[in-house]
């Protein structure tokens, strides 16, 4: 499951980025069906007239996480999409919820037996292999494993642990239930252009103090992703936009796509730009640090 893509500051900038970086390549295997030789640029202006937009109920409000003021400018963004012709109303997606426990087990035995003990290929892998950073790899977190992240730590006892007492088999329950929720996002999509939701449930945090507690500091890193464990599960193209009005810390607004439409993610980022005037930088992001 990937979750690279190209960041820009607008979306010309990210269209022609991934125009360059887009389709097949010959030593990676992961994406036998992309389509290729496509100019992301073209089209880009083309506008949302007719389109489609469908906000997740189950996106908003998550209990004891979401900051209200965070969500209330995500749904305004959306419903501006209104105003470039788009139609845009709520829908309810229960499965949306279900992916961050789906993806909780695949994140933590994956990583485990993918990153650390595959060190950093795993098996059965049909790419190009690099058989020195492998080598390197290893090297590396079995003499500095006291140096890696609570985090880190925390997944590998986790991972560990379940294989240890499961076999497996808690990653196979898992990876059989993802087919559910992919199926539950094609059927939104199927009635909807694109999903709209907060990439995350509230504005950035401080980073944990050194003597913050394991608890607080695992639970401050995985916090976050309730929201995007969705895309990371389904492998559908997610493009994360700021929205305007919020003061200090940005806020991002996800939009959702068919698998391979990346086209029309960029469409509708680029009418939002348009009706906002640009993405302004955050004032916290303006703030120069250092001399």
């Amino acid at each position: 499951i990937d979750h690279l893509g190209p960041v820009a500051r607008n979306m010309t900038d990210l269209a022609t980025f991934l125009t360059v970086i887009a389709g097949p390549d010959g030593k990676d295997p992961r994406q036998p069906h992309a389509p290729s030789g496509i100019d992301y640029t073209a089209g880009l202006d083309d506008g949302i007239e007719g389109m489609r937009v469908g906000v997740v109920a189950e996106g908003f409000g998550f209990e004891g996480l979401s900051d209200p003021d965070s969500d209330a400018l995500v749904e305004a963004a959306a419903n501006r999409l209104a105003d470039a012709g788009a139609t845009v109303e709520t829908i309810s997606m229960p499965e949306h919820r279900d992916a961050l426990h789906v993806w909780n087990v695949i994140a933590t035995d994956g990583a485990m037996w993918q990153m650390i003990r595959g060190n950093g290929y795993g098996m059965n892998y049909r790419g190009l292999f690099d058989p020195e950073l492998m080598g390197q790899t290893m090297r590396g977190w079995r003499t500095n494993a006291h140096l890696t992240s609570q985090t880190l730590k925390f997944v590998m006892l986790c991972a560990e642990h379940a294989f240890d007492h499961e076999g497996g088999s808690t990653y196979a329950r898992a990876s059989n239930v993802r087919p559910q929720i992919n199926a539950a996002v094609d059927a939104a999509l199927a009635d909807h252009d694109v999903l709209c939701y907060p990439t995350l449930p509230f504005p950035a945090k401080e980073i944990p103090s050194s003597d913050a507690t394991v608890d607080e500091y695992v639970a401050r890193a995985l916090e976050m992703i309730p929201n995007t464990a969705v895309s990371n599960v389904t492998g559908n193209p997610d493009l994360t936009i700021p929205v305007a009005g919020g003061e200090g810390m940005p806020v991002g607004m996800s939009i959702v796509g068919r698998q391979w439409d990346e086209a029309t993610l960029l469409r509708v980022g680029r009418a939002y730009e348009r009706l906002v005037g640009g993405f302004a930088l955050s004032p916290m992001a303006m703030t120069r640090v250092g001399g």
